[in-house]
């Protein structure tokens, strides 16, 4: 699978019915993730044990409104452009968050936080 649809295809299934702004999010950690770490956003979600979405992302549907957004949102991942307030971590509200969580925001089924230390700082 190209880097863009894989991309857009783990954004679709991490979000799965949170629409644009839950999308949004996930690549928001998937860009933060690729710049702390020095390697590309598909190095990233082909991380062991990172994106439960990538064992779901062969049945995503891109032609949708919503996949269509999501090839959007993995283009600007692909340039290099940070798609909105970053966060570090994302994961599902199942659990609260770790203790170390600094910046928290719930929205629907997830949590999106920093790592205490590593907020992302105005420049």
């Amino acid at each position: 699978m190209k880097s863009l649809l894989l991309l857009a295809s783990v954004i679709m299934a991490e979000s799965k019915g949170e629409g644009e702004f839950g999308m949004a999010l996930v690549a928001d950690v998937i860009h933060e993730r690729s710049i702390r770490q020095g390697i590309s956003p598909e190095e990233v979600v082909r991380k062991p044990y990172q994106f439960d979405g990538l064992n779901y992302a062969h049945k995503q549907n891109l032609r949708t409104p919503e996949g269509k957004r999501a090839i959007y949102l993995a283009s600007m991942l692909e340039a290099g452009i940070d798609p909105m307030p970053s966060f570090n971590y994302t994961h599902f509200r199942s659990s609260a968050p770790p203790s170390w969580a600094t910046n928290i925001i719930k929205y629907n089924n997830h949590y999106f936080h920093h790592e205490r230390g590593k907020e992302k700082r105005p420049s």
